[in-house]
């Protein structure tokens, strides 16, 4: 649990989610759960990258031994040319190229001593996988506790198994198949919003092969990643862009924030990327955009959207009881969060009819109502401005206390007004 920073046992939920500019609407779910635990999960991890790693050793190892065939060829042709006449430039060209030879033999051997290093790490993780994969738990539960789980057959033919089975999906393809629904039975989004877990080229070609009229804004991690920097076609990891371009960063006084904006391709799919710092600190992050031609503030502004959804999230389970079932039966927790989520959407649709505001945000009220639209935005700047002063000088990141406070809840009535642009959004 990320709120409380509790390990519980449990399911995960993914919601997708339509922002139309007035109400924040849940439109689809898939429940998961996590076949192994934790430390096998990241050992797993640990041995992926091992493997990555020799993989490249391997074929660095290879170039040196090609490198050093050359050269030897070449060291035997200036000596056969030697025996024939000798001269100085060709005594200089045997020392130097008896040098490199030499010094490609050291980067071989190197590499060598890197590869029987990695080797005998590969074979430790993989012994240490092995002996805690017969006592890891499955489903947060101890193999013991997992054979007594309660369990029901069910026909293939029906939701209930539909779901069952959509629970070991990957996170990601059920994602993008949510995603693709909605599209599909005609919702209209200008922008699909998502957190960097989601971020990836699988993902980023699914939202791509939407149409042109739909972009991707997502956070994406500052990790060993790397994009095509255009038009230099150029391969740098985040970090590395950062180190280049950070003496060129913008400065918006908006959001008191340095931004670097970088033209990038991402696993062959053009992409606009902005490292941004608020305040005075060194924390950067990183938003990635199909968008192209979308400026600072207008990425801000739609990014902030997206923390509707965490609202969302505290809203339904603290007054619509959303994760509080205690039934065994699987079936019973699809149904009670659908149900929670109908009564959200009720409780939304109630609230713009008392509002006077349509389903559609097509009706909005002329004189009053924009009169305090307007009023509402001068305050949620000042607003804004305020709360990237207090990080600043508490020294903490404004985007991690911004999405701390929404969770908040005798503040939700004031920050659920700071959203404008309709948008998918998937957390």
């Amino acid at each position: 649990d990320h709120v409380s920073g509790r390990f519980v046992l449990g399911y995960k939920i993914l919601v997708v989610g339509y922002w139309d500019g007035v109400s924040f609407i849940p439109i689809d779910f898939s429940i998961h759960r996590e076949k192994r635990d934790k430390k096998l999960k990241e050992l797993k991890e640990r041995i992926e990258k091992k493997e990555t790693k020799l993989n490249d050793l391997n074929a660095k190892k290879k170039q040196h031994q090609k490198k050093v065939s050359i050269l030897k060829q070449e060291l035997k042709e200036i000596i056969i040319s030697l025996e024939v006449k000798k001269t100085k430039g060709k005594q200089r060209k045997l020392e130097a190229k008896t040098k490199a030879i030499n010094k490609t033999k050291t980067r071989l051997s190197g590499t060598k001593q890197k590869i029987v290093k990695q080797k005998q790490d590969l074979q430790h993780l993989k012994n240490t996988y092995h002996e805690q994969e017969p006592q890891s738990g499955k489903c947060g539960l101890k193999p013991k506790d997992y054979d007594k789980q309660f369990k029901k057959k069910r026909n293939n033919n029906t939701p209930g198994y539909k779901r069952i089975k959509e629970s070991d999906n990957s996170k990601i393809d059920n994602a993008i198949s949510m995603i693709k629904k909605a599209f599909r039975q005609g919702f209209q989004f200008e922008y699909v919003l998502a957190d960097s877990w989601f971020f990836s080229g699988k993902f980023l070609a699914a939202i791509t092969s939407l149409g042109k009229t739909i972009k991707l804004v997502s956070m994406a991690k500052i990790n060993n990643a790397k994009y095509n920097i255009l038009p230099k076609n150029n391969l740098f990891a985040p970090k590395q862009i950062i180190s280049l371009y950070k003496r060129n960063a913008k400065t918006n006084r908006t959001y008191n924030a340095k931004y670097i904006k970088v033209q990038a391709e991402y696993q062959g799919i053009r992409v606009v990327m902005f490292f941004i710092n608020i305040g005075k600190g060194e924390n950067w992050r990183l938003i990635v955009s199909t968008d192209l031609n979308i400026s600072f503030n207008k990425l801000m502004k739609v990014y902030k959207i997206r923390w509707s959804i965490e609202v969302f999230f505290k809203e339904a389970k603290q007054y619509l009881l959303l994760g509080k079932s205690q039934s065994q039966d699987f079936d019973a927790q699809i149904a009670d969060t659908t149900l929670s989520f109908i009564r959200y959407v009720l409780l939304s649709y109630y609230e713009r009819i008392h509002y006077g505001q349509s389903i559609g945000g097509i009706f909005r009220g002329l004189s009053q109502a924009s009169i305090e639209d307007n009023v509402v935005a001068d305050i949620s700047q000042v607003f804004m401005e305020l709360l990237m002063a207090f990080a600043e000088l508490a020294g903490v990141d404004f985007i991690t206390l911004y999405e701390s406070l929404i969770r908040k809840p005798e503040l939700q009535n004031s920050i659920d007004k700071l959203k404008l642009v309709s948008c998918i959004q998937v957390a």
